[in-house]
């Protein structure tokens, strides 16, 4: 029964980081241009920066759920096999 919850537990800890990855990478877009008044190229490179911070969030988002979609349904269904 104890597994059953730990792997509700870590199901639930593991949507919430891609969740986390995917609103930080849009949190980074939103600030792209929130620097005023800056000359154009440091705008320049403060779009880029922010622009490559929401490229990696979203790419480890991307990662993490399939890293982890596969194992957690195989490791669910051996429990459950044993348990009954």
């Amino acid at each position: 029964m104890r597994w059953r919850e730990e792997i509700e537990l870590l199901r639930e800890e593991q949507r919430r980081v891609v969740a986390f990855m995917n609103w930080h990478a849009e949190w980074w877009l939103s600030h792209r241009s929130r620097r005023d008044p800056v000359e154009d190229d440091i705008r320049e490179g403060l779009v880029a920066y922010a622009e490559r911070q929401a490229f990696l969030r979203r790419r480890m988002a991307s990662h993490f759920q399939a890293l982890w979609s596969s194992p957690v349904a195989t490791t669910k269904s051996s429990i459950e096999e044993n348990s009954e």
